[in-house]
């Protein structure tokens, strides 16, 4: 039998036609020619490989390093490059790197029963066989902060839409926890890892912070010496499992239809204070409220205004350096874009991608509707002249204005 649909019904023995489009179908040459490092025995029956899917190239070096420990004949490693699709938007046009992913498993795309999406019929998976896969196990690396949960959750929905039969699959889905941030102790040494910044907080106000040094790690990339040492320790792998109350909350999430729903369930939502890395074993749901609840929250404290002042938490860190500015970073009147985004983010403790702030600045400068240039543009070039203007020393009364020239 089939499972195409919702994991809740179910098909019987049906031959379905490949699916047309007018679109190139990518195969398994394309997915090496796009980055696919293949196990050695992925096209051997049943020989329960695992494949590693990775966000981004860095984490990708991190897969191949810690795989210096357990060999590359059984583990295939595929990275992803930005944000990946989600599917329920756009279910008629999968996307190269999603096909890559099916083709890596040894499946093809077809027309398949999708009743919960516009259209009767579009493109999907059918998994007849477990064992007739290229690849058991599908294994997620991300980074360990909320960017990586929403990565996660993105995966899990394209299994979830295009082939559903996988998520039922006991422990075919599994992935890789690493510690976001490190303390050692300076004298004895002592190491402690925190999977979870709330966890690492409500642990630093009981020690004394003079005693230890404190390490944080952006992504997985910054973890590379620490490869070897993650994939000997099991402990950091985890396995999902099925529950049929699963389907309803990854519908909810990433179903635009449902977005004044998902609201409201935000406002509503209780962030719980067990940690969802105390078990090796979890079920979507529970992957859902503990983790990718804590994305959202995240992704609402970025991008929405202060009521207080108007500005969003990148932009505030942006207005808080060049008033704070130390004076011997003021010695030339010029300053590179590059130079001053490095500058800001070690002195706001930005933990994201230094490029963002690039394009935060030259927002800053540029008058439209709805916006206040708080960055006056250098006329007849490309530089901008950085003047804090009259609204933001009526705020901050106490700070001088400076001038500065970026490029």
């Amino acid at each position: 039998m089939y499972l195409l649909c919702q994991p809740s019904t179910i098909y019987l023995d049906v031959e379905f036609t490949k699916y047309e489009s007018k679109d190139p179908i990518r195969n398994l040459k394309d997915a090496h020619s796009n980055g696919l490092t293949d196990a050695l025995m992925a096209d051997v029956p049943d020989s329960g490989c695992t494949l590693i899917i990775t966000e981004g190239t860095s984490a990708k070096e991190f897969a191949l390093k810690g795989l210096s420990v357990l060999g590359n004949e059984k583990y295939g490693v595929y990275a992803i490059e930005g944000v990946l699709q989600n599917i329920i938007r756009t279910p008629n046009k999968i996307s190269a790197e999603v096909q890559d992913i099916f083709s890596a498993l040894g499946l093809e795309l077809r027309n398949v029963p999708r009743r919960h999406f516009r259209k009767d019929f579009g493109p999907g998976y059918i998994c007849k066989d477990i064992k007739t896969l290229r690849y058991r196990h599908v294994m997620i690396m991300t980074d360990q902060d909320v960017d990586g949960a929403h990565i996660k959750g993105l995966l899990i929905n394209m299994f979830y839409c295009l082939c559903p039969t996988l998520l039922k699959v006991p422990l075919f889905l599994q992935d890789f926890t690493t510690d976001i941030v490190r303390a050692t102790h300076i004298q004895t040494g002592q190491i402690k890892g925190f999977k979870l910044l709330s966890d690492y907080t409500a642990w630093q106000s009981k020690v004394i912070p003079a005693e230890w040094t404190i390490e944080y790690f952006k992504g997985l990339g910054t973890s590379i010496r620490l490869a070897i040492e993650y994939f000997k320790n099991k402990e950091h792998t985890r396995c999902f499992i099925w529950n049929d109350i699963d389907a309803n909350y990854l519908d909810k999430v990433f179903n635009p239809k449902r977005a004044d729903e998902r609201k409201i369930w935000i406002c509503q939502h209780q962030i719980t204070t067990v940690s969802p890395y105390s078990s090796r074993v979890v079920t979507y749901g529970e992957f859902i409220k503990k983790e990718l609840m804590l994305y959202a929250f995240e992704d609402i404290r970025r991008k929405l205004p202060s009521v207080v002042d108007g500005l969003k938490v990148s932009q505030r860190k942006v207005v808080h350096y060049m008033l704070d500015m130390p004076k011997d970073g003021l010695k030339s009147a010029r300053h590179k874009i590059s130079q001053l985004v490095g500058a800001i983010s070690q002195h706001s403790n930005y933990r994201h991608a230094e490029e963002n702030f690039e394009g935060v600045i030259k927002a800053m400068a540029a008058a439209g509707k709805n916006n206040i240039d708080l960055l006056e543009p250098h006329e007849g070039s490309r530089k901008i002249v950085r003047n804090i203007i009259s609204i933001i020393l009526f705020v901050l009364p106490f700070s001088a204005a400076r001038t500065l020239t970026l490029t």
